[in-house]
Formats: C-alpha cells, structure tokens, sequence
C-alpha cells in the first residue's frame, strides 16, 4: 500500500499522482491548474475605480 502512495507522476500544484497509465487525465488536471490560475491572475489585474468624493445628496 506504501509502494501505491508513492509511485506514478505527481502533479506540482496540489500533490495528486496518475498513474502511468493516466497521462490524458494528467494533462488534462495541469490543463485546469492553468486555466484556474489564469482566470485568478486576470482577476487582480482588474481595477478598482472610486471616487475621490462622494456626494452630500
């Protein structure tokens, strides 16, 4: 059950392992990691706009 743990590719974000045998479900895993951390990067490029006063009314 040791040998289990700690064989087959392990993913660099988040620890998950495939076996060899899961290549296409490993690319597509690293292919979500991309996507998610992309969609979180545009996010914080996205600016706030306040305004310097705010109306008496």
């Amino acid at each position: 059950i040791i040998t289990k743990l700690y064989t087959g590719i392990q993913c660099y974000s988040c620890g998950m392992r495939f076996t060899a045998s899961q290549t296409d479900v490993y690319a597509d895993h690293l292919d979500w990691h991309y996507r998610q951390n992309r969609s979180e990067k545009d996010i914080s490029k996205k600016v706030t706009h306040r305004r310097w006063y705010y109306s008496l009314t």
